[in-house]
């Protein structure tokens, strides 16, 4: 995740370097971060900080997790219209401290990874708290740097464990069912899975960003085939 950071930090510097070259002086800089929708603030409702991941549920409603800054969900309808927010930095319930990705399931739950908390949250749709799963470690439903996160049909949720280099698959209500994969670059092997999705037959993808290929998987976890080289 270190390395996902720096790029984060990194193309900020470049956004604050193109602000000044174009003579707009750090003053007007800050203005347009508290009180423009481009750099966001967590009182401005529809800014971003830094939106991460967008998930829609089946009414078309769109979620976006922004992460980084405003530490919260944003909910808007199909057309953009902001709808509601919810989150804060913290580590209690609703809070978060890095957001990475965010799911939504057949009944329009939402779910929510967070690297630096290591655990996933579930509330509604509408932003009320479910439940939440997970902490740092490497046991089943432990995480070191949780990432990626994707819903089959039947509701299941598959996790990418970033540096534990392993995939992890729960039931809606968090209990753990299985996992596979562990270091190195050979058929069902990792090196930093940071997302994952999901067909309509229930076979799971997983972008290997350190090998530089997708693995594709059964439900279960079986390899069944892989693409991808560096370039």
């Amino acid at each position: 995740m270190t390395k996902m950071r720096s790029a984060l930090v990194l193309a900020g510097l470049a956004a604050l370097v193109w602000v000044l070259a174009a003579g707009v002086s750090i003053a007007a800089a800050e203005e347009v971060y508290n009180y423009v929708g481009d750099l966001g603030s967590n009182y401005v409702d529809g800014a971003f900080g830094w939106p991460i991941s967008v998930a829609t549920d089946s009414l078309g409603n769109v979620y976006v997790a922004d992460s980084d800054n405003n530490y919260a969900v944003h909910k808007f309808d199909s057309k953009g219209v902001f709808v509601t927010k919810w989150g804060y930095p913290g580590v209690d319930d609703g809070e978060f401290s890095s957001i990475y990705d965010i799911a939504v399931d057949s009944s329009d739950n939402v779910y929510v990874t967070d690297s630096i908390n290591n655990c996933i949250q579930k509330f509604d749709s509408n932003g009320q708290f479910i439940t939440k799963w997970g902490n740092t470690g490497s046991g089943d439903g432990e995480f070191t740097d949780v990432s990626g996160i994707a819903v089959d049909s039947s509701d299941n949720f598959y996790v990418a464990d970033y540096s534990d280099n392993r995939i992890q698959k729960f039931d809606s209500n968090g209990q753990f069912i299985t996992k596979w994969g562990n270091e190195g670059s050979g058929n069902g092997q990792f090196a930093q899975p940071a997302d994952i999705a999901v067909d309509s037959s229930g076979n799971v993808y997983v972008a290997d960003m350190g090998n530089n290929r997708i693995q594709k998987f059964s439900s279960s976890g079986d390899f069944i085939t892989k693409w991808g080289r560096e370039g």
